[in-house]
């Protein structure tokens, strides 16, 4: 039995489902595949998708339309649940997972108890087609720098025995290139379920504090996906283009949570309380950051 679930939500976009898809079944991969579908017009059901992808396991679930983040986290959280592999790869559908990193991450979950997620380097791609709304075929283009490359010294372990230091690092995480201990993605998705959460940025709260209170990070110098950086639109979006960022009550609520359900205690509280606004995405819609990214977008979305 594979020990490693790839775990694929949808939002609309279904040529790069079939893409993605597509291309694992043609490999034969081993490792199963759970679809919660929350776009707003089904085009896929159990039957498509087992005669279209013969070489794959797929688990298909429709959910209510991913209509805001509230919703989207009960789909998360009902799904997850339904996983019973020891470990868990998110995946958008637009991109693509390397096989030896979840192979060697297996292998270093499996070793090292300590250990919540292993996570590794993302290769960034641009695929243009002139003219054309949807880009899931075209001219491919890859980005010379690795993502994240100006972020400073994010690529390390973080292996520290107090909690209290390793949250204060959840910038290394990198939570949505890692393979994870599936246990740890439940408590995440159950808990921002119960938290309600309003946007992309308290989910990154989430996604990024959560696996260093539960455990340690490794980081593997490989690359754990290809990530193509400008597809249309998906859930988050709206977020990026207008600054909803999130606000200091709501994350003090949210360390607030995370005392109440024991995972954090009164010290490592104190160590990120006060944590820089642009580290936990508080900011709002008249920033420079915000202004910049909606103005790329409007002009010549599909090219940034």
């Amino acid at each position: 039995m594979p020990k490693t679930a790839i775990l694929l939500p949808l939002f609309g976009r279904p040529d790069f489902t079939i893409r993605i898809l597509d291309f694992y079944n043609r490999i034969y991969c081993k490792y199963p595949f759970y679809i919660p579908d929350g776009s707003k017009i089904k085009e896929f059901d159990q039957k498509i998708l087992n005669k279209k992808f013969p070489n794959l396991k797929i688990i298909y679930k429709k959910y209510p339309y991913d209509k805001n983040f509230p919703t989207y986290a009960r789909k998360m959280s009902s799904m997850s649940k339904k996983i019973k592999e020891k470990y868990i790869m998110l995946i958008a559908n637009d991109d693509f997972f390397n096989l030896e990193f979840c192979k060697r991450a297996e292998k270093i979950l499996d070793k090292n108890k300590e250990l919540s997620i292993v996570s590794g380097i993302v290769k960034n791609i641009r695929v243009l087609i002139p003219f054309k709304s949807i880009n899931d075929h075209g001219f491919v283009f890859t980005e010379k720098k690795i993502q994240y490359y100006s972020y400073g010294e994010i690529f390390k372990d973080v292996t520290s025995n107090d909690k209290s230091k390793r949250v204060t690092k959840l910038l290394m995480t990198l939570p949505y290139e890692s393979l994870m201990r599936a246990n740890v993605f439940k408590k995440i998705w159950t808990l921002a379920n119960e938290f309600k959460i309003k946007n992309s940025f308290e989910m990154n709260w989430f996604m990024n504090i959560i696996p260093l209170a539960c455990g340690k990070k490794k980081h593997l110098k490989i690359i754990s996906q290809i990530r193509q950086c400008n597809t249309y639109a998906g859930l988050g979006v709206d977020d990026m283009l207008y600054g909803k960022g999130g606000t200091r009550k709501r994350y003090f609520s949210f360390l607030k949570m995370l005392e109440n359900k024991k995972i954090f205690n009164s010290n490592m509280t104190k160590a990120i309380k006060y944590a820089d606004d642009n580290s936990l995405d508080i900011f709002g819609g008249n920033d420079k950051r915000s202004k910049r990214h909606f103005l790329k977008q409007k002009i010549i979305p599909h090219y940034f």
